[in-house]
């Protein structure tokens, strides 16, 4: 990766990215490349680029409209943990749409851990696929890891625990621990020689993007990245054991999605299954007990400070586990 442009958010970010891989096309006199590939369930942000980018939520944004133009996507839900004897099948609808529509196809934008859907961990060997297909057909791949950078799975970055090589890379949150507001959309040399080549500049500014303070920031935290990476790495796998052996097996659970420090937990009820309703009045029980957890339409996120110590994150594991079995124990039956 040769160059970066700041911002302030990780909606900023994306927003980049949709630029330049249609500034890119343009420049080389390939004006018809617009049409921008996401996951039908994944999450981009709040700006106009962002929600027309991302699927999991066009419903509701309906009262704003129109999104963005020539947006295109497809199913990226394939998991993991489904894909014990996995045959890519799930390649063949995107190797038709690019094979169809190469000429037109600017870009992908991939969220590799669909974390606003629950957590959800797509299959590696369909990722890896998926780049190689869009780097054979002329497609920049963007890989947004906004939520899943910085250690957040274990590793300093998704895409090399991928083993792969994206053309653009957004960042945020974990770059300074959001202290201050702070993004990064880093480019490799090919987008960095399309623009130079052409002699053309990137559209795009932002007025406190890169400012000295929020920099400041991001130094402090990489250096501590640097110092504490060895730790991050050890204890992720900790972490991942404490959830499975507390949660596995209860009435409540479905699935305990693990990437990391980034987990989900799909929830189910035997007589009947969760509504959105439940999620929320857990959520707001496990609050009230002092931790803190994000939800999704499945079930709930949990994302722990990687400084957390061991015991504290037992601790909190508890907490829910002694939650969900209240909960079945008083509503299963209804």
């Amino acid at each position: 990766m040769k160059r970066v442009v700041f911002g302030c958010s990780g909606s900023e970010s994306i927003e980049c990215a949709i630029k330049i891989m249609r500034s890119y096309w343009d420049n080389r006199g390939l004006n018809k490349k617009k049409k921008i590939i996401s996951f039908t369930e994944s999450y981009h942000g709040t700006y106009y680029g962002g929600i027309s980018a991302g699927g999991l939520e066009r419903s509701c944004h309906d009262n704003i409209g129109p999104c963005l133009p020539e947006m295109q996507f497809i199913n990226g839900s394939f998991q993991a943990h489904m894909c014990a004897r996995c045959s890519f099948d799930c390649l063949n609808e995107v190797e038709e749409l690019i094979n169809r529509e190469k000429e037109l196809i600017a870009g992908i934008i991939i969220e590799p851990i669909l974390a606003s859907k629950g957590g959800i961990i797509p299959c590696t060997g369909f990722l890896r696929n998926l780049v190689r297909i869009c780097k054979e057909n002329d497609i920049l791949v963007t890989m947004d890891e906004v939520a899943t950078g910085f250690y957040r799975t274990g590793s300093d970055f998704y895409f090399r625990a991928l083993e792969v090589s994206p053309d653009i890379v957004c960042l945020s949150k974990g770059i300074n621990s959001g202290y201050l507001p702070l993004a990064a959309t880093v480019v490799s040399e090919r987008i960095v020689l399309g623009f130079t080549r052409s002699g053309q500049l990137l559209q795009h500014g932002s007025t406190q993007g890169g400012n000295l303070l929020a920099c400041a920031s991001m130094i402090a935290s990489l250096e501590q990245y640097n110092q504490l990476s060895g730790e991050f790495i050890q204890k992720a796998p900790l972490f991942k054991s404490i959830l499975n052996d507390a949660l596995v097996g209860l009435d409540a659970v479905e699935y305990v999605y693990c990437a990391g420090f980034m987990f989900g937990i799909a929830l189910v009820n035997k007589a009947n299954d969760f509504d959105f309703s439940d999620i929320l009045e857990i959520r707001k029980r496990l609050l009230y007990k002092g931790v803190i957890v994000y939800y999704s339409e499945i079930g709930l996120t949990l994302m722990p400070i990687l400084t957390m110590e061991i015991e504290e994150w037992k601790k909190a594991v508890r907490v829910i586990a002694d939650e969900l079995c209240a909960w079945t124990k008083s509503n299963g039956a209804r």
